[in-house]
């Protein structure tokens, strides 16, 4: 699904991108243990969003961190 994002987002498609973006901050609030893979897309998707809100970079520098510790 990340992929899908970044292909839309490379594509100009940048609504569509931020969409599938924000699904990952949605799995992330609601799902209590994710993998190293998904916090890594989840971070991913956020570093993407941060042009939105600088805050999100701190918060894609968080899920990175626990990505490392999974």
């Amino acid at each position: 699904r990340l992929n899908l994002g970044l292909l839309a987002y490379r594509h100009g498609a940048v609504d569509s991108a931020f969409a599938v973006f924000h699904s990952f901050i949605d799995l992330y609030n609601r799902t209590a243990a994710l993998s190293s893979a998904e916090l890594t897309a989840v971070a991913t998707a956020v570093r993407y969003l941060g042009v939105t809100d600088g805050q999100l970079y701190k918060d894609a520098l968080r899920a990175y961190d626990e990505a490392i510790a999974a």
